[in-house]
């Protein structure tokens, strides 16, 4: 009977010490960095922050071979310390890692393979960059809305139907102050008085609040631009962070969310979004779009799975931005009350 005691005293020593053990999944979940489980050669594992980094799940992940993803640009012994990874933007990013063997498993921790400074300057080059080739998206568009609308303007001198005239006006005026609000935000001018002039006199917007988050100044001038010139108020922030800083000073009825943006990108800020505003009952349920280039399937699900309402692909023109709105909250725009 004794010797049982013993042995049982043993178990239960034994019992809570095993309990003491993290799994590990429970480890690879707490990293901040992004962490890779490999089994012989294949992924088996991943945490939040490599799901994130690669834009899919770790079911997604399982099974894939990392080589896929994965390229090593320089060695340190057999092993790389410094790889480009494919993110989920499709984008390679120059990271730094550290792969640990216990065979047959691999554990590969990631992170940033330069300095602090570097790496924002690395980023600020790469924000320049994306701001080049949207300037140069929207000028394709720009050309494509100006030739039809000068081919409308040749019909319209030459003569047409009086009885039509006033509507195809009012038209052509419309789509003038979307072109003059395209060329405007381009150059990075403020012509926000003369654009107001030029709506519609027959819409009145409501008081809506609307919070622009984009790391690239050009989206966030043309956005701001688009709806200001709508009469609603208009915030804007360069990052995730800020927004959700803005999130507890203020109540946003739309949050337009940029995808991509170093740090904190949008999948992420939105699921901090929702999270703060489940804490707040008392405050209105914000809208949130994504403002992205890519908007396949699996993007939309993605962006569904953390709480965002639609998507906005980029380039896009004002008149898209304003048809969200009118979809989303076509209160904010019905008939002016008469005087």
């Amino acid at each position: 009977m004794e010797r049982l005691e013993r042995l049982h005293d043993g178990m239960v020593e034994l019992q809570g010490r095993l309990e003491l053990v993290p799994s590990l999944d429970g480890l690879l979940m707490a990293s901040l960095r992004p962490v890779l489980l490999l089994y012989r050669g294949r992924i088996v594992g991943a945490n939040l922050a490599m799901e994130q980094l690669l834009g899919e799940s770790q079911e997604q992940l399982e099974g894939q071979d990392p080589a896929a993803r994965l390229i090593a640009t320089e060695a340190a012994g057999n092993r790389p310390a410094e790889v480009q990874v494919l993110d989920g933007e499709g984008r390679w990013r120059h990271l730094q890692v550290e792969w640990l063997d216990a065979a047959p498993y691999q554990l590969l921790i990631f992170e940033r393979a330069s300095a602090q400074e570097l790496g924002d300057l690395l980023a600020a080059r790469e924000r320049a960059r994306e701001d080049s080739r949207l300037k140069s998206r929207y000028l394709t568009l720009l050309q494509r809305e100006l030739e039809p609308l000068l081919s409308e303007l040749t019909e319209e001198m030459r003569g047409g139907d009086d009885r039509i005239a006033p509507q195809r006006h009012a038209h052509l005026r419309e789509r003038i102050a979307d072109l003059m609000l395209l060329m405007s935000s381009l150059a990075g001018e403020q012509k926000g008085e003369a654009l107001r002039k030029m709506r519609l006199p027959s819409r009145q917007a409501g008081p809506l609040r609307v919070l622009v988050v984009d790391d690239g100044p050009v989206n966030r001038m043309l956005a701001s631009q688009v709806l200001e010139t709508q009469g609603l108020r208009v915030d804007s922030v360069a990052s995730g962070a800020e927004a959700l800083e803005l999130q507890q000073r203020h109540a946003y009825d739309m949050v337009l969310m940029d995808i991509f943006m170093p740090g904190m990108d949008g999948v992420e800020a939105a699921r901090h979004w929702r999270e703060q505003e489940a804490q707040r009952p008392e405050i209105s349920r914000s809208i949130l779009v994504a403002l992205t280039a890519n908007a396949t399937e699996k993007d939309r699900r993605r962006f569904h799975d953390v709480g965002m309402d639609d998507y906005l692909a980029k380039p896009y023109a004002p008149r898209e931005l304003v048809e969200l709105l009118q979809r989303w909250r076509p209160d904010a725009f019905e008939e002016a009350p008469a005087q």
